[in-house]
């Protein structure tokens, strides 16, 4: 029981000493007794249990309590350094741009619609060095780029159809020419395999496989070119063998052959470039073919006509049908004209033009001179019957008879 009477004491104590400690000068190290010898003299009662008392919470003192505790510091994520995924939507957003951009270069946008390809390239200079060293400026740089990425796209919106629109001009043109220089008749179905080229065309830039629709369409230009080159080749060499021409340049015409075979293979192939100029090479060895055999031929028919000319003379067909030799004579001497232009073309046929008419002068000749035999046979006749009459009228008048 007294245990209970002395905690109420030492609890006292020990706030007077707080108190004392906080106001006055340090106290002695040494500890002061919390209770009396006559308090220690005196024996604990072992039979009575200890009663063990918690001691109270600490109360704050009241200066602790105006304290205001600072708030947790917000930290701007946008100041810090960018991350992995800021950076690869950064290099996203400018892949996309340049591609964009690169695709509205390669199909003519600056050509088709400059105005608004100079506000878009404005601002591909105004946000090509923005700076990208926190997270926040990293991702007004994303913002920025696909918004310029947006205007390219709309600026290729705009100039493919333009662009397809000037190639589909090209090809009809490139095609017609093919079919106007002969190609249904030299080679029908190599005209409908560019025509299938085309379609395929279309059907990629549908599906807006932009770069794959420009390749097949400018395979088809060239392809119709190869054609057109083609048809040429079929008329000059169909020209050749008709006029059986192979036989004055027989070396060229074998070699033009093998070119024309190595420029069909390579056009199945779809090597319009190495067609083409297989297709080019045998058209210049044809047309040496065919001026060679011109040459010949027109020499060949300026004999011919040269020597029925000489034929007439001596029939004196320039007398005898003298109109009709002038006439065939004037052809004579424009093919004579023709000859020396290097018209050999030309020369041949006139050759052969004046030619047939010295024919027809010479066997008109022939016959005049036969009528001429004739008169003259039928009028010495005459003439003979005529002096036998006078002799035997003589003879009468003078009694003979």
């Amino acid at each position: 029981m007294q245990c209970k009477k002395l905690i109420p004491v030492l609890w006292g104590m020990v706030f007077f000493l707080l108190l004392s400690c906080a106001s006055g000068p340090p106290p002695d190290e040494t500890p002061s007794p919390l209770v009396s010898s006559a308090d220690e003299a005196q024996p604990a009662l072992a039979e009575e249990p200890v009663e063990v008392v918690l001691a109270p919470e600490a109360v704050p003192l009241l200066s602790s309590t105006l304290v205001e505790t600072p708030p947790e510091p917000v930290v701007d994520l946008d100041q810090g350094e960018p991350n992995q995924a800021s950076l690869d939507a950064l290099n996203v957003a400018i892949t996309r741009m340049q591609t964009s951009r690169k695709l509205v270069i390669d199909f003519e946008g600056p050509e088709y619609i400059p105005q608004a390809w100079e506000r878009a390239e404005s601002q591909y200079v105004a946000f090509a060095e923005l700076p990208r060293t926190t997270l926040g400026e990293v991702k007004d740089a994303v913002l920025l780029y696909n918004t310029v990425a947006d205007a390219y796209d709309a600026l290729a919106r705009s100039c493919l159809p333009l662009y397809y629109k000037d190639r589909e001009n090209e090809i009809i043109s490139a095609r017609t020419v093919a079919i106007n220089a002969g190609i249904k008749d030299a080679s029908p179905a190599h005209l409908l395999g560019v025509d299938r080229i085309v379609a395929e065309a279309v059907a990629q830039y549908e599906t807006a496989d932009y770069y794959p629709a420009a390749i097949s369409v400018f395979l088809a230009l060239d392809m119709y070119k190869v054609l057109k080159t083609e048809a040429d080749v079929y008329k000059v060499r169909q020209e050749i063998v008709k006029r059986g021409f192979i036989v004055y340049d027989p070396n060229n015409f074998q070699k033009a052959e093998v070119d024309m075979a190595a420029a069909v293979r390579n056009y199945e192939s779809r090597r319009a470039g190495q067609a083409l100029d297989n297709a080019q090479e045998a058209l210049a060895g044809y047309t040496a073919v065919l001026w060679t055999g011109w040459v010949s031929f027109a020499a060949d028919k300026g004999v011919g006509a040269s020597t029925e000319r000489q034929a007439a003379l001596d029939l004196r067909a320039d007398v005898a049908v003298r109109n009709e030799y002038d006439a065939a004579n004037t052809v004579y001497k424009r093919a004579d004209r023709a000859l020396r232009s290097e018209k050999y073309d030309e020369a041949a046929r006139l050759y052969v033009q004046s030619e047939t008419m010295f024919l027809e002068i010479c066997k008109a000749a022939e016959v005049k001179l036969l009528v001429a035999k004739q008169a003259v046979k039928t009028a010495e006749q005459k003439m003979l019957e005529s002096g036998e009459n006078a002799k035997k009228a003589e003879l009468v008048f003078e009694g003979g008879v």
